[in-house]
């Protein structure tokens, strides 16, 4: 069986994104799916199919070249990209051998559309995975509407969800990150029967409990006794991780001299950040530059406690951040600033803790209580990572999908 993976942020290990489609993808191969993975072409990317295992092939689209981070770009900048990549795709794609089945994951939207383009012309099923809930989440946080006037924004709206209809009822399948999307989408008249939700996940052998923290901590400049909180991820306009610098400001306030925090990572919001950061004056916080997937982990090995961080959006809190799942796997107690379905998992399991959304005070809190509790920790990060064995190992995940929906596409 032939699939091609449709992923316009595709990276591979030595990258700073997601692994979710490379680890999906080594799994189906060893399955004898042939793999053909479809993306823009980086930096990071130029040696790429010397990398691969189990025979993976990348391909790039002709005359398109994306020179920067995407997360770095502005909204229009970061949209006519995405039009760019779009044409230049579709030109290629309508050319290439004809798979079995296309696998197209979004963001951005425009997936989709070209999944569903493509099906329409050479009569390719897809399946389509949603990671962010388009519009609704560009909607809610009125990246759309700051651009656009009353009137047009009308006529968008209607038509973004005409066209995202569009593309559910179309595809053979649909996978969702969370129950919150896959609620989401059936409120929007789709079959439920239709629907496979499958979590980010995490690499379990790539995440795992450092057993030697002091010396972890050392390598970092960090003494064994303070207690460090880590975000790692992108720092854009849903991430909202003002909220941590305003929490590292009230721990400092409170006394507590021996916490530190650190934001690993990079985004379109990083400036204005450093420029907050700046001007709260904070000693116990530092903002680092994001580093390849493979250095993160001395990072995760210093860390005490893993922070999850949203906007004060409803929509955010269907989200499936993948940071989530690598701090269960290393065994890291998780404090998040919003509720939702992550809040169940936090709470049930006891491997974390939750306030409510746009409360920075109970956030703060929530920090502190598990910073100061050693005993807390251990208990929460050994729940932790029993659930992340036992739910989100993205081999388990990588075989419901081929199970569920992928092994139906062999041809004999």
């Amino acid at each position: 069986m032939k699939l091609l993976y449709i992923h316009f942020h595709f990276s591979p290990p030595e990258g700073f994104g997601n692994n979710r489609s490379l680890d999906f993808c080594n799994e189906w191969a060893k399955k004898g799916v042939k793999i053909t993975i479809f993306t823009p072409f980086r930096s990071e990317l130029k040696t790429i199919n010397q990398r691969m295992e189990n025979g993976i092939e990348v391909i790039f689209p002709p005359f398109f070249r994306l020179k920067e981070n995407l997360h770095f770009l502005p909204f229009w900048k970061r949209m006519w990209m995405v039009f760019i990549f779009f044409f230049a795709a579709l030109w290629q794609l309508l050319r290439a051998p004809k798979p079995d089945v296309i696998y197209a994951s979004s963001t951005p939207f425009s997936i989709g559309i070209l999944a569903l383009i493509i099906k329409k012309i050479r009569g390719i099923p897809y399946i389509f995975e949603t990671i962010d809930l388009w519009p609704d989440v560009p909607l809610q946080l009125s990246v759309i509407s700051y651009q656009l006037s009353i009137l047009k924004l009308g006529i968008i709206r209607k038509m973004l969800y005409w066209v995202e209809k569009l593309i559910y009822k179309n595809a053979k399948s649909i996978v969702t990150l969370s129950e919150g999307m896959t609620e989401n989408i059936i409120a929007k008249g789709i079959l439920s029967s239709k629907i496979l939700t499958i979590p980010n996940g995490t690499n379990i052998e790539v995440f795992k409990p450092c057993l030697n923290k002091a010396s972890a901590k050392i390598k970092l400049g960090i003494t064994p006794n303070e207690i460090l909180v880590l975000y790692a991820g992108t720092i854009g306009m849903a991430n909202g991780c003002e909220a941590i610098l305003y929490a590292a400001k009230q721990i400092k306030e409170w006394g507590y001299t021996n916490i530190k925090f650190v934001v690993l990572g990079h985004g379109n919001r990083k400036n204005q950040l450093e420029q907050l950061y700046n001007e709260l004056a904070i000693d116990n916080c530092k903002i680092v530059n994001a580093v390849p997937k493979n250095e993160v982990g001395k990072y995760f090995d210093a860390a005490d406690i893993g922070l999850v961080t949203f906007a004060p959006f409803q929509i955010l809190e269907t989200n499936s951040a993948n940071k989530f799942f690598d701090y269960l796997a290393a065994g890291l107690p998780t404090c998040i600033n919003y509720e939702g379905w992550q809040k169940t998992y936090l709470h049930k399991y006891s491997c974390g803790i939750s306030a409510p959304i746009n409360q920075g005070q109970a956030f703060a809190k929530n920090i502190a209580t598990l910073a100061l509790d050693t005993q807390l920790q251990r208990t929460m990060g050994m729940n932790a990572r029993k659930l992340a064995e036992e739910m989100f190992d993205r081999k388990k995940l990588a075989d419901v999908i081929y199970k569920n929906l992928l092994s139906s596409f062999y041809t004999f």
